[in-house]
């Protein structure tokens, strides 16, 4: 090996290196963490939406069968929900808005 070929495969070794260490390890290791990763977030956000759907339901029967004060209360807790991420799918299919808009009149 000549000085300039050395000095081309060291450039070369130290970039591999360098973007190693910039855009982490890459192999079958931090696939399987990014796998990981993906799998722990999608059961958060599972977990996440079902808590959310229990308490939308449970809302909403409080909604329909309770007195005009706990009506009230309910759809305020209601409203306070929507805001949250998948909210106004899981409202509406749970029968909120209807609920809401008999409780209005």
């Amino acid at each position: 090996l000549n000085s300039r070929a050395f000095a081309i495969l060291l450039v070369g070794c130290f970039s591999c290196r360098m973007s190693a260490l910039a855009f982490g390890p890459v192999g079958p290791s931090s696939a399987l963490a990014t796998g990981t990763a993906i799998a722990q977030d999608a059961k958060f956000r599972a977990d996440q939406l079902q808590q959310l759907r229990h308490e939308v339901q449970k809302l909403v029967v409080r909604a329909e069968t309770g007195a005009e004060g706990i009506g009230t209360e309910a759809l305020s807790r209601l409203t306070q929900l929507s805001s949250e991420p998948n909210a106004q799918q899981v409202m509406t299919t749970s029968g909120a808005k209807g609920v809401a808009a008999r409780l209005m009149k």
